[in-house]
């Protein structure tokens, strides 16, 4: 309701299928289980305005694009080979970094499908991280 050109855009599993109508304002383009290839989603991030992303292979090929914005939800690794324009959120849960692999995470829940580290990044930071973009990018 506060940007009204903004739009999510979801890509990857069934996982983030429901992201976009957890709030009711969202404008929200769903493009889970309609057969985007890699290669698609990967070029897609070079018309988006901000990219977000965790730890996944759309986010290591998006750097190829220095005009994109990017937030990286880091939560698997250490390290990140970034370029300036990615802002890394790390998670502050206690067992982030684990360098465990998605569906390997011993500390995922019943009422979370997410691992336990990506659950530790707020989103009140991500959105403060997404509206930095849509400022610089106004200005």
């Amino acid at each position: 309701k506060l940007y009204p050109h903004v739009y999510l855009v979801t890509t990857g599993d069934s996982r983030v299928a429901q992201v976009g109508r957890k709030y009711e304002y969202t404008r929200w383009i769903n493009l889970v289980d309609t057969g985007l290839t890699f290669r698609q989603a990967y070029l897609l991030t070079s018309i988006y305005d901000c990219f977000v992303s965790s730890d996944t292979g759309v986010m290591v090929f998006a750097q190829g694009y220095e005009k994109t914005p990017k937030i990286l939800l880091n939560t698997i690794i250490y390290n990140h080979y970034c370029f300036p324009e990615t802002v890394v959120l790390q998670s502050d849960a206690p067992c982030s970094p684990c360098y465990n692999t998605i569906n390997d995470c011993p500390n995922k829940d019943e009422d979370n499908p997410w691992t336990a580290c990506m659950g530790g990044i707020a989103p009140e930071f991500v959105i403060a991280e997404i509206e930095k973009v849509i400022l610089q990018r106004s200005n």
